[in-house]
């Protein structure tokens, strides 16, 4: 899975890493892991800063969030500039087991997503 947004690109991979790229040098900025118990499945960034100073590149810092999904059930948030973790939520898991997480969007207002699965759910986590 790979999300490009302006200059920092996203990974996840089979293993549940997760990378982040800077295109501009093409080097990795960071990178974290087992994420994830198996696969990364949903990848996307939050980004609170507003689309013109994404595009003008100024200095967003603490804006940027990488919320990721995976195998596991679990939705995790992640500081973009640092690859520190901020937050989980444990969304399709249950005493019948774990269903993947399919879909990340998140929203403008800071904290704010919604993720579905192969259950068909849609959730709210704000």
């Amino acid at each position: 899975m790979v999300l490009v947004l302006n200059k920092p690109c996203s990974t996840g991979d089979r293993k549940g890493n997760i990378m982040c790229w800077d295109l501009g040098s093409g080097s990795s900025s960071w990178g974290v892991s087992a994420a994830h118990e198996g696969h990364i499945t949903a990848l996307t960034w939050q980004h609170s800063a507003s689309r013109q100073q994404l595009q003008q590149q100024q200095d967003t810092a603490g804006s940027n969030c990488v919320i990721s999904g995976g195998q596991d059930g679990c939705v995790r948030v992640w500081d973009g500039r640092s690859g520190d973790f901020v937050a989980e939520q444990a969304v399709h898991v249950d005493k019948r087991g774990k269903g993947a997480v399919g879909n990340i969007i998140a929203g403008k207002a800071e904290g704010a997503a919604v993720w579905s699965s192969a259950l068909l759910q849609v959730c709210n986590w704000h």
